[in-house]
């Protein structure tokens, strides 16, 4: 009981800052909200035009993930809603490519070779 009480600030609540209570109010409940968010905003991304060099890009996935994401979070009456991506992406194509054509030595998106985002195993 004493260990406990040095870990801890005298006058922290636990239960409001506990990552097992499930409030919508803590710290604790934005952040699994926004990992869920993100991870539905991931998955939609990974099925983004199959096939399609351009979009499979980790780059191309990396920057559409944090468009739509801040964008939800930004807006929660709205939210993220599927399909957003699909549009998301012929807007960020074509800023894309406008950015490629009037900085040919700038960043080439779509050539990345990192990684690529990860969605949530199902």
């Amino acid at each position: 009981p004493e260990s406990a009480e040095c870990v801890r600030a005298p006058d922290s609540d636990v239960s409001a800052d506990n990552p097992l209570a499930h409030s919508a109010d803590s710290g604790w409940g934005n952040y699994f909200k926004t990992a869920e968010v993100r991870d539905t905003i991931a998955l939609d991304l990974e099925r983004l035009h199959p096939g399609d060099a351009f979009y499979s890009a980790p780059d191309v996935q990396h920057a559409l993930l944090n468009v739509l994401l801040v964008w939800s979070l930004e807006n929660p009456r709205l939210g993220y809603r599927q399909g957003m991506h699909e549009l998301a992406s012929l807007v960020f194509s074509q800023r894309a490519s406008d950015a490629m054509a009037s900085d040919p030595s700038g960043h080439r998106w779509g050539a990345s070779t990192s990684a690529p985002i990860s969605a949530p195993e199902q």
